[in-house]
């Protein structure tokens, strides 16, 4: 008895020491930060002072030249370095927060209820002076006017950065024609963006933040501070141990970026900027410059990395009811949990205060029209597609309502794509024209040129071309991506089918469109595991899973793939078939709007023509033939019609206008055709686990590069001896 209280006492005075120590370094760390951004903004309003007066004048001192590009760069390096201590800040906020309960828990079994005692009233447990601070001054739970001035904190150093920023642009401009300084701008908020990531996450989101802390704090210690194993083999046992493994351990609806795999659709919103940029030039003769520049990138940016990501929020919050019972619900990570949605509900709401105040910034712009379009018409795409998928649970199996249903989800959920691309196109003309209204509202088919007196181009067939378009590409990429989800419930194989438990009613449509696929082969999919199905790997590929039903010898006599003819007409009423095919017609007749090409109408049916048994060809090809080349098939498409506009070209076919380009009608056909068509094809041989974390998965492989190509050459220069070896013995 005596042994173990002198064991809890020595834990205790253990904890106390650990405590008095963190709350030091704390304290340090506070008063650190405290003058490093009071400098720092003294500092900054004294160079603004002495700048405001050289802003839009021709500067001839090559020194004040200097302190102007360099301006923004001083401020940001102690605001970098405050935010990663405000990051071991937050951490150790947490830390302490278990310290002072831990002592609190062993106090209370050596001496009983140990409290402190303001009043009769008031009473409080002894070592919680952490919760106090928390709960005054912390940005997301403090109160008051602390919580207030943390805030206004925020909102001085971003206004600095910004009036920094634009004076050292604009000096940036008088020295080059623009390149310099986009680039400047480019990598200056890339480091604004990161270090605006850390501070959301040890913020806004400090729980998450801390419990990652833990793992990898957990992980280091486990792999040993002082392990005797070389590097090659650390890094080979880290990779193997990594190697298609793509659980997330952070729920992504709580984090900056909900989705951040859906970030590469910006590549949508470019595509938007480009084809009209190109359009306005070609047809117009106008261009842009860096500010404008500036200004188109800084709309689309916060429209697709911050206001389409706010969507998938609500999206999360909708459908966690129906997360926690799919198979795939621990590589998604997805919302699943009653304080997981309360979390997401209030960062959905702050997103949304925060998109309201930007109408502001956009009517200072003058987007404050296409603004407010594109968050009306967001809204609408969100409503039909959630009360579609609503409707679609609701309804009986098999009934002709389920059926509209489902079909109707395809071109809904492509909608997305379309107010990417509409946004983008007008964003640019808006911001190239000085003012442009007409393009806002595209009924009112007519760019009005400002700057060259009133000249106007028509847009109408252009716009239709391209929103079509982007219907029918995400009609290709989102129903092959549905596939192979559905793909992963998939558990069961019998003769000539393959079978899922599938628990998700609203989510029919993803089921439909692995049903599309395999109806094509001969093969049913069943949503109910049948009597006598031998068990099958979960996540497999299209194709792979197609293999394992071949190569099954229960299979042989009853189960035969159909004629290649058969094949090729049921896939040609496949939505990605038959998407991808209408998609490169379209590509090319964009192409011709945009660079002021001429081209018969009867180029239309001839790429109709070639590209229809090429895109069946490649797509059975992927499917039945596993050792055939993906990458090498994929393109065919796509470069045979650029080869069939080359004849037609000579041909006179094809003429080009006084203004117009050959070279970028042939560059942008084959990159809308690539990338609108075929392209998503890939998905047939992709396993769903590989379509997650894409883009964490590809920054990791890019920051460990130079160690993925020292083990690649070392297990190739001793595979021989190896081989060698097992020979000898």
């Amino acid at each position: 008895m005596e042994q173990s209280r002198k064991d809890a006492e020595l834990h205790l005075d253990l904890l106390i020491k650990d405590y008095e120590q963190a709350r030091e370094a704390d304290r340090q760390d506070g008063a650190a930060m405290t003058t490093i951004m009071g400098a720092a903004l003294a500092s900054c309003l004294a160079v603004l002072g002495f700048l405001t007066g050289y802003q839009g004048q021709l500067i001839v001192d090559s020194s004040i030249y200097w302190v102007i590009i360099l301006a923004p760069v001083a401020l940001l390096l102690p605001t970098g370095y405050a935010t990663m201590m405000g990051a071991n800040k937050a951490v150790r906020s947490y830390y302490l927060r278990v310290l002072e309960s831990q002592i609190g828990n062993e106090m209370n079994k050596l001496c009983g209820g140990v409290e402190l005692s303001y009043s009769e009233d008031l009473n409080f447990p002894v070592f919680s002076s952490t919760y106090f601070e928390v709960v005054r001054s912390a940005p997301k739970s403090g109160k008051g006017i602390a919580r207030l001035f943390a805030f206004f904190v925020v909102f001085v150093f971003a206004g600095a950065n910004i009036c920094l920023l634009k004076i050292a642009y604009s000096a940036l401009l008088q020295v080059n024609n623009g390149y310099i300084a986009n680039l400047y701008f480019i990598l200056y908020m890339a480091v604004v963006m990161s270090m605006g990531t850390l501070a959301y996450q040890t913020g806004v989101n400090g729980r998450s933040f801390f419990e990652q802390t833990i793992k990898d704090v957990n992980k280091r210690y486990g792999a040993g501070f002082e392990s005797k194993c070389s590097q090659y083999e650390i890094y080979k046992a880290q990779l193997e141990k990594t190697k298609g493994n793509n659980i997330v351990s952070v729920k992504n609806t709580l984090k900056l970026f909900p989705k951040a795999d859906d970030l590469t659709k910006i590549l949508v919103d470019m595509i938007g900027a480009i084809l009209a940029g190109l359009t306005l030039y070609y047809n117009l003769g106008i261009g842009i410059n860096g500010i404008q520049f500036a200004h188109i990138s800084l709309a689309i940016l916060f429209f697709e990395g911050f206001v389409y990501q706010t969507r998938y929020i609500l999206n999360d919050i909708l459908g966690a009811s129906e997360e926690r019972v799919q198979k795939s619900a621990d590589i998604r990570g997805r919302i699943v949990q009653e304080e997981d949605v309360f979390i997401a509900a209030r960062h959905f709401f702050f997103r949304l205060v925060i998109i309201l105040a930007a109408i502001g910034l956009a009517y200072k712009l003058g987007l404050m029209i296409i603004y407010v379009k594109s968050l009306i018409a967001l809204m609408l795409i969100t409503l039909l597609y959630e009360l579609c998928r609503y409707l679609l649970g609701r309804s009986k199996d098999d009934s002709l309502l389920q059926h509209l249903y489902t079909v109707a989800m395809f071109p809904l959920v492509s909608l997305g794509m379309v107010l990417r691309l509409w946004v983008s196109f007008t964003v640019y003309c808006a911001v190239a024209t000085g003012g442009l209204d007409s393009v806002s509202n595209w009924c009112t088919v007519i760019i009005n040129d400002i700057t060259s007196g009133g000249e106007t181009f028509e847009v109408f067939v252009l716009l239709i071309c391209l929103l079509v378009w982007g219907v029918l590409f995400g009609i290709v990429t989102v129903s092959l991506t549905w596939m192979v989800e559905a793909l992963y419930e998939v558990d069961g194989c019998g003769v000539a089918s393959i079978s899922a438990d599938w628990r998700v009613p609203g989510k029919l449509h993803v089921l439909a469109s692995l049903r599309l696929l395999f109806w094509v082969f001969g093969v049913r999919v069943m949503r109910n595991r049948q009597p006598g199905d031998r068990l099958i790997e979960n996540g497999l590929s299209p194709q792979q899973a197609l293999a394992e039903l071949i190569k099954d010898k229960s299979n042989c006599n009853r189960f035969s793939i159909p004629s290649w003819l058969r094949r090729y007409l049921r896939m040609a009423v496949t939505p990605w078939t038959w998407g991808s095919v209408i998609g490169m017609v379209l590509s090319v007749e964009i192409a011709s709007e945009v660079c002021a090409v001429e081209m018969s109408r009867w180029v239309w049916g001839l790429v109709f023509i070639v590209s229809l048994p090429l895109v069946l060809c490649v797509e059975d090809l992927l499917m039945i033939k596993p050792k055939i080349m993906a990458f090498l098939v994929i393109p065919l498409p796509p470069i045979a019609i650029s080869l069939l506009l080359c004849v037609l070209y000579f041909a006179e076919w094809i003429v080009v206008s006084e203004n117009g380009t050959l070279f970028w009608f042939f560059v942008l056909s084959l990159f809308l055709m690539f990338y609108g068509g075929p392209m998503s094809f890939m998905y047939l041989r992709t396993t769903y686990a590989e379509t997650r974390n894409v883009l964490v998965n590809t920054v990791a492989f890019i920051s460990n590069i130079d160690r993925q190509f020292a083990l690649a050459v070392t297990n190739r220069v001793f595979k021989p001896k190896n081989s060698e070896t097992k020979q000898r013995r």
